[in-house]
C-alpha cells in the first residue's frame, strides 16, 4: 500500500525520523548528564514509549490518567502523573494503578493530598507524590518555596503518601533560586527530596543547571 492509498484521517509515521529522534534526545540527555524522562502526550503510544524506554529513559510521562493506564498495561513501570489528581473516581483509578505500576503524581495543594490519602487508606496502599511548584508559568503548583515546605509537611502526616520531591515546568533558568531555597527547606525539615524533575523540549540542559535529577521532555518525538 502506497501512503497515497489510505483513507483519511490517517496517523502516519516516518520512523526512520522517529527513531532518530528518539536516539538524538537520549544521547543529548547523556552529554548533559540528566536522565530523560519521555512525556507520552505526544505520541500515546505504548509501543513507542518502550522505544524511548530502550534508549535509556528512566521512566515516563502521562499527563492523563487514562494515558497512564494504557501505559501500565502495556507493561511500563515507572510513569509520572505530573498533574492534580481530584475527585473519587480518578482517585480509586489512581490506587488501582499503582498496583500495576510504579506511579508518582504531582499536587499543590492539601485537598488533592487528602483525596489521594483518603483513598490510599481505604485500599491499604501508598501512593508516590511530588509537590509542584509555580515557577514563573502561572498554571498549577505552590507559589513560594514556604508554601512547598507547609504542604510537604502536611503530606508527611497524611497517611498513603509517600513523598519524593518536588517538580516544575517549564524548565526555567529564573526558577533555580526558588528551586534552591525549596531543596534547602526541605532538607532543614528532613523531608524526601530524591525527586527534582523539570520539563519542556529544548530545556533539557536548563533542567541540569537548575538542580533537576531528570527532565521531562515530549514534543520530539514527531519532529521532522
Amino acid at each position: 500500500m502506497h501512503i497515497y492509498d489510505l483513507d483519511t484521517p490517517a496517523l502516519v509515521v516516518d520512523l526512520d525520523v522517529l527513531e532518530r529522534n528518539i536516539s538524538a534526545m537520549a544521547r543529548r540527555c547523556a552529554e548533559i548528564g540528566i536522565p530523560l524522562r519521555p512525556h507520552t502526550k505526544t505520541h500515546k503510544n505504548p509501543e513507542i514509549a518502550k522505544m524511548q524506554m530502550a534508549a535509556g529513559a528512566c521512566g515516563i510521562a502521562c499527563q492523563k490518567l487514562g494515558d497512564a493506564e494504557v501505559m501500565a498495561k502495556a507493561g511500563l513501570r515507572d510513569i509520572l502523573i505530573p498533574y492534580n489528581i481530584v475527585g473519587i473516581h480518578k482517585v480509586r483509578r489512581l490506587a488501582a494503578l499503582t498496583q500495576l505500576a510504579t506511579v508518582t503524581v504531582a499536587l499543590d495543594s492539601v485537598d488533592t493530598a487528602l483525596g489521594i490519602s483518603q483513598q490510599a487508606k481505604l485500599d491499604g496502599g501508598s501512593v508516590r507524590v511530588i509537590v509542584e511548584l509555580d515557577t514563573g508559568a502561572k498554571r498549577c503548583g505552590v507559589q513560594s518555596p514556604q508554601a512547598a515546605l507547609e504542604l510537604g509537611r502536611r503530606v508527611m502526616d497524611l497517611p498513603g503518601l509517600a513523598l519524593q520531591g518536588i517538580m516544575t515546568y517549564p524548565s526555567m533558568l529564573e526558577a533555580k533560586p526558588f528551586i534552591a531555597e525549596t531543596v534547602e527547606l526541605f532538607q532543614r525539615a528532613s523531608l524526601p527530596c530524591s525527586m527534582i524533575s523539570g520539563g519542556g523540549t529544548g530545556h533539557e540542559a536548563i533542567s541540569k543547571e537548575i538542580g533537576c535529577t531528570e527532565t521531562r521532555s515530549g514534543s520530539y518525538a514527531y519532529e521532522g
